[in-house]
Formats: structure tokens, sequence, C-alpha cells
């Protein structure tokens, strides 16, 4: 605890999670499944190099890793993973037991790739339609 504030040592890394899915996610999905107001990030930037520390709320209590982060986007999900890590939720690690959203979230991604190839490949048959009702010599 660091004054008003449930602090770790946390520090953000990119690879440990599967792509499209952030600790950040996990925090705005957790919340919104315990009828919780969505998390609200707090940001500070040290001048002396930059760096970005984030505090993030929820339900009245704060919640930040005592480690600065190089960006702001890497210092909202250091944030969210102290958060989660103290209410003991699921943070969306690869190799992290199956909380549900990670599933959603790879249903999704298919579907919608289903989807816009679908898309594609009808407006590729648009376009040779086109090309073959233009008489020669117009654009």
């Amino acid at each position: 605890m660091d004054g008003d504030a449930a602090t770790m040592a946390v520090k953000f890394e990119r690879r440990e999670y599967p792509p499209h899915i952030t600790p950040k996610m996990f925090l705005l999905e957790w919340s919104r499944k315990e009828k919780l107001e969505q998390p609200q990030y707090e940001m500070v930037q040290r001048s002396q190099d930059r760096a970005f520390q984030s505090t993030v709320t929820l339900a009245e209590k704060r919640y930040r890793s005592t480690l600065w982060e190089k960006s702001k986007k890497f210092a909202e999900q250091a944030a969210a993973v102290v958060c989660l890590r103290v209410l003991g939720a699921p943070e969306g690690r690869i190799g992290e037991e199956d909380s549900g959203l990670v599933c959603k979230r790879k249903r999704e991604g298919k579907t919608n790739g289903a989807a816009e190839e679908e898309a594609s490949k009808k407006l590729r048959h648009a376009e040779v339609d086109l090309r073959q009702e233009t008489p020669p010599g117009q654009p």
C-alpha cells in the first residue's frame, strides 16, 4: 500500500499476452461482470526521463505499479495488472487458466476474419463483373 493506493512492482510485458488480449480488457470485462463502474485511469509523467505511471480506480479503490513504464499505454496496462492481481481475477496471460474472455475474443476474430474474407471475395467478383460489362476503350 502506497498512501491511498494498493501497489506492486509490475512491469507490463506485451509478449506475455496473446494478440488482441490485454489486462485492461480483462479488467473492464471483470468490472462489467461484477456490475461495477468502468475503471478510470490517471497518468503521471516523470520529467527527467519521460517515463509514465498510471493509477487505476475501481470501486473507489486505487491500484498502481511502483515501476515506471516507457509509454502511457504500458503504464495503464501495468496498473490494470496490479488491480487484477489484488482482486484475484485473471489477467489474460498466455498459459493462464481459461477465463472465457480469451475464447470469446478468438471466436470473434475468426468470425470477423471469415466475414472480411467473404466481403473481399464479393468485392473482387463485383470488380470482375464491372470489367466484363465495360465496352473496350471505356475506363
